[in-house]
């Protein structure tokens, strides 16, 4: 994976497309928060308003303040939402592959077969729910070209109580894309009893 420093000409014409993004910090112990914000970015820098709104506490009371004085490394992330699965072609590998494990394991091959297969989960599982966080759980690990992320699915349906899944995301770089991609999924006791009491009409697989 390629560490850079700058952002090159379409990715800045993105970053000043899009007016919100989302912070994200961790405090002294390494727990996360994520807030959206809007920012500004000046070719070099981003900046982030503390807003002109009155406040409960002073600014340097705020979390979001507390933690970076703790931790200066943040992730920035400023996306959009886009059914355009093309999109993403050009951070995948075309012979990439993509393996789930857990209770609807998968294992998917080249670029069109992973966009195919993420899609069938998402329209089977996901965007069967109301809501759906996803909350990251420490902070990122890197070796050599791997870089590995912890993270809790909370997911709302009416009638049900909340369904907390907890995985871990793998990806291998080779250079600037992925080559392989992994979730390991972590379905614990609690998680399969709510499937078997809420779970009709749900169906998470890949294929």
């Amino acid at each position: 994976m390629t560490n850079r420093s700058t952002l090159t000409e379409v990715e800045v014409a993105f970053v000043h497309s899009q007016r919100v993004a989302r912070l994200a910090t961790a405090d002294a112990e390494g727990k996360p928060h994520v807030i959206p914000v809007c920012y500004a970015f000046d070719g070099t820098y981003f900046y982030t308003p503390l807003d002109e709104k009155p406040k409960r506490v002073s600014e340097s009371k705020l979390r979001r303040v507390r933690n970076i004085a703790a931790r200066p490394e943040v992730a920035l992330v400023i996306d959009q939402y886009d059914d355009d699965w093309s999109r993403l072609e050009q951070y995948f590998a075309p012979d990439a592959t993509y393996e789930v494990t857990g209770a609807t394991p998968a294992l998917l091959k080249g670029r069109e077969g992973i966009f195919r297969g993420i899609k069938k989960s998402l329209d089977g599982f996901d965007r069967k729910f109301t809501k759906r966080d996803i909350e990251i759980e420490g902070a990122p690990q890197a070796e050599g070209d791997t870089v590995m992320v912890d993270w809790l699915g909370i997911y709302a349906r009416p009638g049900a109580p909340a369904l907390r899944v907890r995985g871990r995301s793998i990806a291998r770089y080779k250079g600037d894309v992925i080559a392989q991609l992994k979730d390991e999924m972590k379905p614990d006791e609690s998680v399969m009893k709510w499937f078997g009491q809420y779970g009709e009409g749900l169906d998470g697989s890949y294929s």
